[in-house]
């Protein structure tokens, strides 16, 4: 794919399984340096690491979505999403090198990467993230994110769950069953 124009000098492009993996291999802890995160496998047995091989080989056909983010031709940081449900994607991990943080090149990968979503036909998009993860948190509420839960994870700790919903009626349906909203006409028929 080429490169997809974000603004000034900000692009995006797909990136091959290959090319995605080892770039994420190579710099996923440069990323993400202050992170605890505690991993499962040392307490898994055979028969559950075998298990999760099978299901992996299973989820390889469901939708996947790697971009390289780039400043003029540089990889400056990545976006990976994977297909969640029948009609959910999830915005798995975003990540950018500091000096690229803070100047809207988030904002505009989330934009990007809802349009890539809407066009495969999901109808949300789900995305967690740390409870204290402001700079994640608040430019997904502006693109039109809703708190639609809390977990507790125990390998990476209290996450916030946001959902986009692409369909206004559906978004309205959430906003009633939160108490933001009085019910619609729409609504008001399955009461």
């Amino acid at each position: 794919m080429a490169p997809i124009h974000l603004f000034d000098y900000y692009y995006y492009r797909e990136a091959s399984p290959e090319e995605f993996g080892a770039f994420y291999s190579a710099h996923h802890q440069r990323m993400f340096e202050h992170l605890i995160a505690i991993p499962l496998e040392p307490y898994m047995t055979g028969a559950e690491l075998q298990r999760r091989q099978e299901y992996d080989a299973m989820v390889s056909a469901m939708y996947e979505l790697r971009l390289f983010i780039l400043h003029k031709d540089e990889v400056i940081g990545w976006h990976v999403g994977r297909q969640a449900q029948r009609d959910s994607a999830n915005m798995s991990n975003t990540a950018l090198f500091d000096p690229h943080r803070g100047r809207g090149v988030y904002s505009a990968v989330i934009r990007a990467a809802l349009e890539l979503y809407r066009a495969q036909g999901f109808g949300r998009v789900l995305s967690k993230h740390h409870a204290s993860n402001n700079a994640v948190l608040i430019p997904k509420l502006r693109a039109g994110f809703q708190i639609t839960g809390f977990e507790i994870d125990e390998r990476y700790g209290l996450f916030v769950n946001l959902t986009y919903f692409f369909n206004e009626q559906r978004r309205n349906t959430y906003r009633f069953r939160t108490g933001a909203l009085r019910p619609d006409e729409e609504i008001s028929k399955y009461l």
